[in-house]
C-alpha cells in the first residue's frame, strides 16, 4: 500500500511538473510574441511619424511661396510676350520698338491745306520709301484685294494705316487712334464734327454722316457717327475713289 502511494505521489509530481514545464513554454512562446508586438508598435509609431511627415506643412509652404514668386515672374512673362509679339509682326529682332515709342519718335506732321492736302505728313505722290523714311518699317504688311485690277499693298503702324497701288504710290492714308496728331490743326478721332468744322473751315460735302474736303485730285473723308456726332474715321484718298 505504501510503495502504491509512493508510486501516486511520483506520477502526481512527474505530471505537475509536465503541466509547469508545458505552461513555462506557453509563456515563453506569448512572450516574444508580445515582444514582436510592442516592438512592431514602435516601429509602427516612426511609421507613423513619417506619414505625417510626408503629409506635413512642407508642400504647403513650396506652394505658397511658390504662388508668391508668381507675381514677379507673370509681370516678366507679360513683358516679355508683348515684346515677342511685336517682334514677330515686324520682323524686327529683340530691340524692336513699341508702337508707343514709335509714336513718340515720329516727325511732326505737316499740316493739310487745300493747295497742299497731307495726312500724316504724306501726301497720294509719296512711296514707300518716302513712308519707311519718315515712319520706319510697318508692324505689318499684307495685300488688300479690292476686287480692282490694282490691289493695295497695306503698310500697317497700328496708330495708322497706308495703302500703295500697284506703281508704288500712295492711294490712301487712314488714322485708327485717337491719341495720333494726323496734321489736321488738331483735329484727332473722337472729336466733335462741329469742332472739325471751326479747325479746318466750310466742307465742301457735309452730312450726318460725312464731312469731306476736296481738292483736285484728293479728297480728305471725316466720318461722323449719327448719334455722338463724333469723327469716328479720319482718311485722305484719290478724288476718283470718292464713290467707294
Amino acid at each position: 500500500m505504501t510503495s502504491y502511494i509512493a508510486r501516486n505521489t511520483r506520477l502526481s509530481a512527474a505530471a505537475c511538473a509536465f503541466l509547469l514545464f508545458a505552461a513555462g513554454c506557453e509563456s515563453n512562446a506569448a512572450l516574444p510574441g508580445g515582444q514582436t508586438a510592442v516592438s512592431a508598435s514602435p516601429s509602427s509609431t516612426p511609421g507613423a511619424t513619417t506619414e505625417p511627415t510626408s503629409s506635413s506643412p512642407t508642400p504647403e509652404p513650396s506652394s505658397s511661396s511658390a504662388s508668391s514668386v508668381q507675381p514677379s515672374v507673370s509681370p516678366a512673362k507679360t513683358a516679355n510676350d508683348t515684346q515677342s509679339l511685336a517682334n514677330a509682326v515686324t520682323g524686327s529682332g529683340v530691340d524692336a520698338p513699341l508702337n508707343a515709342q514709335r509714336e513718340t519718335n515720329w516727325p511732326q506732321p505737316q499740316p493739310y491745306t487745300s493747295a497742299k492736302p497731307l495726312l500724316m505728313g504724306l501726301s497720294l505722290a509719296d512711296t514707300k520709301a518716302t513712308v519707311t523714311a519718315a515712319y520706319g518699317k510697318p508692324a505689318a504688311e499684307f495685300e488688300m484685294n479690292d476686287d480692282s485690277n490694282d490691289p493695295l499693298r497695306v503698310f500697317d503702324y497700328e496708330a495708322f494705316s497706308v495703302g500703295f497701288g500697284q506703281n508704288g504710290y500712295l492711294r490712301f492714308i487712314d488714322i485708327a487712334s485717337a491719341s495720333l496728331d494726323p496734321g489736321l490743326n488738331g483735329v484727332k478721332l473722337g472729336q466733335p464734327g462741329d469742332e472739325a468744322i471751326r479747325l479746318l473751315g466750310n466742307p465742301d460735302i457735309k452730312t450726318n454722316y460725312v464731312i469731306a474736303y476736296t481738292t483736285a485730285t484728293t479728297v480728305l473723308k471725316l466720318d461722323i457717327d449719327p448719334k455722338s456726332k463724333r469723327i469716328q474715321s479720319i482718311k485722305l484718298f484719290g478724288i476718283d475713289e470718292l464713290g467707294s
